[in-house]
């Protein structure tokens, strides 16, 4: 009997001891995609956003339990490439921490800079015309398209309005239209002979034809060859300045149709000529 009583105790007890009280467990819902994120963090978490004086959304706060962490890391990549387009001006949050494209009309690009800077240009020899870093500067500036592209393509994951590729070559166009970043015949003088080295090799360049292989090295990553020879065209067109005799090179000024040529056969081959 007492062995009977004894076992009963024992069994009771590991029964007693193997019961612990289950309490509700907050669970967040199911979410797995980045905008269902984005508009459940509004709705719930709205307290721990924050858009800084510069425009940007800070996210650094947000705490989610139970979300899986490699997508709220992926949200935070995602705001953060968001971020650099505010700081492109092409797109603002609202009042609700939704992406919204800024009008066209309304974006603030910096206007071309007189080549003054250090970093712009290299004096060498009294007798040499100031240098140029053209090598640099389309390599810079294709890579500055690429990136702007990329973070569009983010930044359209919680606004599908928005189209990455046409709104990078809106941003090539306004930088390069007249007295816009890129507009390097400005920014050096259209008659100002400046020396650029490719590959090793010394050339002398004036400050038009500088402008016009740029537009066409780094434009050629966004248009085809043809398009960025017509827009000249249309361009010259527009400043009144075309000619009928013109038309074999889309009503472009032939040295300038030349240059543009030369930038985009430059960066269709790898050879610059």
């Amino acid at each position: 009997m007492k062995n009977k009583i004894s076992i009963f105790s024992i069994v009771c007890l590991l029964l007693l001891t193997s019961f612990s009280p289950v309490f509700a467990k907050v669970e967040e819902p199911p979410i797995k995609s980045i905008p269902e994120l984005h508009e459940y963090i509004i709705s719930n978490y709205k307290e721990q956003l924050q858009i800084r004086d510069d425009g940007k959304l800070d996210v650094s706060e947000i705490d989610i339990p139970n979300v899986d962490a490699s997508l709220l890391n992926e949200y935070k990549d995602v705001i953060d490439s968001v971020n650099k387009t505010v700081d492109l001006g092409v797109v603002k949050y609202d009042n609700n921490y939704e992406v919204d494209l800024i009008p066209e009309e309304e974006r603030i690009i910096p206007e071309a800079k007189e080549e003054s800077s250090p970093d712009f240009s290299m004096l060498k020899d009294p007798d040499e015309p100031l240098s140029f870093p053209l090598v640099n500067k389309v390599n810079e500036n294709v890579d500055a398209l690429k990136m702007m592209e990329a973070n569009l393509r983010k930044a359209a994951i919680l606004n599908p309005k928005i189209n990455p590729w046409l709104e990078t070559a809106i941003q090539f166009a306004l930088r390069v239209r007249p007295n816009g970043e890129w507009d390097y015949k400005v920014a050096i003088g259209w008659n100002k002979t400046r020396t650029v080295i490719v590959s090793g090799k010394k050339y002398y360049i004036d400050g038009e034809d500088i402008g016009n292989i740029h537009y066409g090295y780094v434009g050629r990553y966004l248009f085809d060859g043809t398009t960025l020879l017509k827009a000249g065209g249309v361009v010259q067109r527009l400043q009144g300045r075309s000619k009928p005799e013109w038309f074999a090179t889309y009503y472009d000024d032939p040295k300038d149709y030349a240059a543009v040529s030369r930038g985009i056969n430059w960066y269709n081959s790898g050879i610059f000529k």
